[in-house]
């Protein structure tokens, strides 16, 4: 969202007003906390190039989002990150884990994989 929200109200907003929420779509948020293993997602590319909506995931009591960004110019660019509702601090704690990989190379071991292990950005108030 282009708009500014308060910390406390994050999740509230994606759940009932964000325009951009899968949540807000889907009335829900995506529940990690007893799932094992890697959360698996697919997308089609051609719906992509319209807009994206935020994903937003609760994992042992904390709240994730995937934000998916498409360049808004000719050049085609996307970028894929994971922020967490916290400060840099608490983020430092965690490592989130990405791999990108064409739909039908489920073991993302095809020569067209991209793969990035790091900290969550924080979303901050």
């Amino acid at each position: 969202c282009e708009g500014k929200v308060a910390f406390c109200s994050m999740i509230d907003h994606l759940l009932t007003d964000c325009s951009h929420s899968f949540a807000k779509i889907d009335k829900k948020i995506i529940d990690l906390t007893s799932k094992k293993g890697f959360f698996i997602q697919s997308f089609n590319v051609p719906i992509l190039l319209q807009h994206h909506k935020v994903d937003t995931f609760l994992w042992n009591g904390k709240y994730f989002f995937l934000i998916i960004r498409i360049g808004g110019d000719s050049s085609g660019d996307w970028t894929f990150h994971v922020e967490m509702l916290g400060d840099e601090e608490e983020c430092s704690k965690y490592r989130a884990q990405l791999v990108l990989h064409k739909n039908e190379d489920i073991q993302a071991d095809d020569d067209y994989v991209y793969r990035f292990t790091g900290q969550p950005c924080p979303v901050e108030e």
